[in-house]
């Protein structure tokens, strides 16, 4: 079974919700995992994914991660084990913070487990992260350093295009804006992955 993970889905009404929940149907997902900024409730989408986890994007409010955590659902700073496969979550709204508490977390000994794979909102510096028009980098060279202190197997982001790179030996995704979608399945002790293109659910 698959964990999907989508960033930036921007998600405008139900309708458009539902046809999103309609990409993950015919695979085998036991989990989803949803990179703000949402565009609704996360209540509205725990009622048509299956089994969700919210990590919050720069755009999102606090109503958002209060909704996310009464579901028990949040990811922001948090490291929680999802079908066998351990991940360490960095929201948008308060990154710095989360990368803090993930890396105390880690120093506490919880998990007991190695990190499997970290998410953020924002793309480390390098990767996806040129803005075309202004020529800079919005990318973090925080969210860098962390990656190479983990150290995980994949680490996973929104951005502002589709793009791969290495961070050391971590392989990253970065998602773009609704553009593609990750599926991760832990077998054994490897991590398998891929990312593939996500059709547009907006109405044109």
């Amino acid at each position: 079974m698959f964990i999907a993970i989508v960033a930036n889905p921007r998600v405008k009404t139900r309708n458009e919700l539902l046809r999103l929940a309609q990409e993950f149907r015919n695979a085998e997902i036991a989990a989803t995992i949803v990179i703000g900024t949402l565009g609704l409730d996360p209540e509205e989408y725990a009622e048509l994914l299956p089994n969700p986890y919210f990590l919050s994007g720069a755009e999102d409010d606090i109503r958002v991660t209060k909704q996310a955590r009464k579901l028990n659902a949040l990811l922001d700073g948090n490291v929680v084990e999802i079908n066998n496969v351990v991940v360490a979550g960095v929201g948008g709204i308060d990154p710095h913070q989360n990368m803090e508490r993930v890396l105390k977390l880690i120093a506490a000994g919880v998990p007991s487990k190695r990190i499997d794979i970290t998410l953020s909102y924002h793309p480390p510096r390098g990767c996806g992260d040129l803005i075309e028009t202004l020529k800079v980098r919005r990318g973090l060279d925080e969210l860098r350093t962390f990656i190479e202190k983990i150290r995980p197997s994949l680490h996973i982001c929104g951005g502002e295009y589709v793009d791969t790179c290495l961070i050391n030996d971590t392989k990253t995704y970065v998602l773009g804006k609704g553009e593609a979608y990750a599926l991760i399945r832990k077998d054994r002790r490897s991590i398998t992955s891929r990312m593939l293109p996500l059709r547009r659910w907006h109405n044109p």
